[in-house]
C-alpha cells in the first residue's frame, strides 16, 4: 500500500495525471481535514469579524471543491475516489439525523457529484463490537446508493474488504 500524505491544499491541486496514474483508489480522510486545508488558503475577505467564514468563504469552498473534482475527473483515470467523513447528529423535532460532518457548499458540492454515502455503525458492546457498513439511506440516516449495492457490509479484518466493497459497489452502477 502506497500513501501520499499531502498537508495543505496547495500540494493537493498540484497533482498530477502521472503522479495518481499508479493509484486505483484515492482517500480523502477526512473531509474535514480537506476543508480545513482549504479554509488555509482563503483570503481574509472570507472571514467575519469572529473567524467564521462570510457567505462569500462558503461560496469560495464550493469554488474550490468543484475545482478538485473537475481536476480529478479531467485526468481520466480509472480510479475511485473516496471521502471519508466523521458523522454529525442533527435533530429536527424529535427525531435524530445522522449526516457527514461536512459544511456548507462543500457539503452540497459533494453531494450532488458522489455515487455513494456510507455509513458505518457499531453493533454490540466494546468487547464484541461489529462495525456495519451499509449505502442504503434511511429516515434517519443520510447516504446514498446510486449502483443499489443493497447489502449491509459487516466490517472486519479480511484482506481488501474494503477495496472489494468498493468494487462490488461500483459493479452496481
Amino acid at each position: 500500500t502506497t500513501i501520499l500524505k499531502l498537508d495543505r491544499w496547495s500540494d493537493i491541486m498540484s497533482l498530477t495525471r502521472e503522479m495518481l496514474e499508479p493509484f486505483g483508489i484515492v482517500i480523502i480522510d477526512t473531509v474535514m481535514a480537506m476543508q480545513e486545508m482549504m479554509i488555509g488558503e482563503l483570503e481574509p475577505k472570507c472571514f467575519n469579524k469572529t473567524g467564521g467564514l462570510t457567505q462569500q468563504g462558503y461560496g469560495a469552498l464550493s469554488a474550490m471543491a468543484k475545482g478538485f473534482l473537475t481536476k480529478m475527473n479531467s485526468f481520466n483515470l480509472n480510479f475511485n475516489l473516496i471521502f471519508m467523513a466523521h458523522s454529525k447528529e442533527e435533530r429536527n423535532n424529535d427525531n435524530l439525523i445522522i449526516r457527514p460532518d461536512i459544511t456548507g457548499g462543500l457539503k452540497q458540492e459533494l453531494m450532488r457529484k458522489v455515487d455513494f454515502i456510507g455509513y458505518t455503525r457499531i453493533i454490540g458492546d466494546e468487547k464484541n463490537a461489529k462495525y456495519i457498513l451499509t449505502f442504503n439511506p434511511y429516515e434517519s440516516i443520510m447516504c446514498k446508493n446510486r449502483g443499489g449495492l443493497h447489502e449491509e457490509i459487516v466490517l472486519d479484518k479480511t484482506p481488501n474488504l474494503l477495496a472489494n466493497t468498493i468494487t462490488k459497489a461500483i459493479t452496481y452502477m
